[in-house]
């Protein structure tokens, strides 16, 4: 897979006095569903979830147009690397238990990187490779299926060869015989 910058958004950041109506009122008009709040300096801090707006501030009866998104962010932050692989970050994800990370550069926010997209790409990823095995498939039988059926036939034979071991000597002369027989009624013994 590749790095986590390939699955990247443009992070929404709020420092941690934005009132939470602005905030909501920004996740409806980016249509997201979080924000990392930022210091002065642009390094994350936390992250405030439309979830979080909902138990912390809606469930929790607070006064929304008075609370700020540090009152209700989340603070124990998970970051990632820009440079991290998809799959590092989403073993950290699921180790974690959260479903999105900022990704930082320098300490400071760059990137925001969901759970959603690393699960969509990983399938189109496997998918695209089903499809590659499939097409593979598909050539090799049309360029060996006498190969194959030879195969088959080999295997088949070995195991019957096998199970002839198993019986009498002269049970096994008899079919031995009708074996060779057979094969040469269907041309499939060489000379």
């Amino acid at each position: 897979m590749r790095q986590a910058s390939a699955y990247e958004l443009r992070p929404i950041c709020v420092d941690r006095e934005t009132c939470v109506v602005d905030v909501a009122d920004e996740m409806d008009a980016r249509s997201v569903g979080s924000v990392v709040v930022v210091d002065s300096e642009s390094r994350p801090v936390g992250i405030l979830t439309d979830r979080d707006l909902t138990l912390r501030v809606v469930a929790a009866g607070r006064d929304p147009a008075k609370t700020s998104a540090g009152d209700v962010m989340s603070t124990d932050l998970l970051t990632a690397s820009r440079r991290d692989s998809a799959i590092e970050v989403l073993k950290k994800l699921e180790a974690r238990g959260v479903r999105r990370a900022p990704l930082v550069e320098d300490g400071h926010v760059v990137g925001l990187v969901s759970l959603d997209d690393l699960v969509a790409e990983l399938g189109t990823q496997l998918w695209n490779l089903s499809e590659t095995i499939r097409v593979e498939l598909r050539e090799s039988r049309r360029e060996t299926p006498i190969r194959r059926r030879r195969e088959a036939r080999s295997y088949l034979l070995e195991d019957l060869g096998s199970q002839l071991g198993e019986l009498g000597e002269e049970v096994r002369d008899r079919i031995d015989r009708a074996g060779r027989d057979i094969a040469d009624r269907l041309g499939l013994r060489r000379p």
